[in-house]
Parts: C-alpha cells; structure tokens; sequence
C-alpha cells in the first residue's frame, strides 16, 4: 500500500507537507473522480459526463502557472543562479483514460459503501498577500 502512494517506484511522496496536490495524485490513491454533480435520483447519486473536460482544464491551467514562473524567471538578471525544473509527478497523467472517459456517471453511495465525499465547489484567487514591487495593469491576476 505505502509503494502505491509514491510515483512511479521513485521514493517521492505524491502528496505530502509542502507538496501540491492534483486530482491525478489523488486518483491514484484511489479517490474516484467524478464529474459534476448532478442530482440524486432513486437513491444514485448522479454525474455530468464532464470529468475529462475538467481535468483537462485543470491540468491546463497548472501548465499555464508554470509557464508563467518560467518565463518571469527567464527575465531575471542572467547571473542568478535556478535549478533546473523537475517534472511535478503530482502533475503527471498516469491514467490516460481521465482525460477521455466521463468516468461514473451514477453510484449507489450505500452498496459502495462510500463513507466520505471531497466536495470541490471552486474558489477565487486573492493574492494580496504577495508584496511585489510591480505587476502588470493587464494581469489575469489582480493585486
């Protein structure tokens, strides 16, 4: 069980204290992702089919903050020394399927024996807390 929550047989920790944590590091410890919820109808609960399009996007939108660091960290003064980047396994798509398959689509929470559900429902970002010097006016990301 403890080899199952490391990536790829490497000794690094999928999750952990000062680790990110993605929908595909949780999956792989075996939370079932779903898409939306829908309803619940005749004691199932029910699910969009749009589990791939969401993990698509976030997996997107990860990318994107990385490429941002990147290039921001590209500008600086060219004798400042940064290692070179690791790959994020949290990041990493090891079931293919995630981004193809609606996945469950209705579950009998009772006959599955389901005790806990994770409840994401979005959030804001307020990075006010960030005390830089500049930013840009046309930022995605107000200050």
């Amino acid at each position: 069980k403890a080899e199952a929550l490391r990536y790829g047989g490497s000794g690094s920790p999928v999750t952990g204290p000062n680790r990110a944590i993605s929908p595909f590091s949780l999956e792989r410890q075996g939370v079932i992702l779903t898409g939306r919820f829908q309803e619940v109808k005749q004691g199932h609960l029910m699910f969009k089919p749009d589990r791939a399009e969401s993990l698509k996007a976030a997996k997107a939108g990860h990318d994107k903050i990385v490429g941002m660091i990147r290039d921001f960290a590209n500008t600086l003064d060219a004798e400042e020394q940064f290692p070179s980047e690791k790959p994020e396994a949290e990041w990493e798509v090891s079931n293919q399927s995630l981004l193809t398959d609606p996945g469950v689509l209705s579950l009998d929470a009772e006959e599955a024996g389901i005790t806990n559900i994770l409840w994401a429902c979005g959030w804001a970002s307020d990075l006010k807390w960030l005390q830089v010097d500049q930013t840009e006016t046309n930022s995605e990301f107000d200050l």
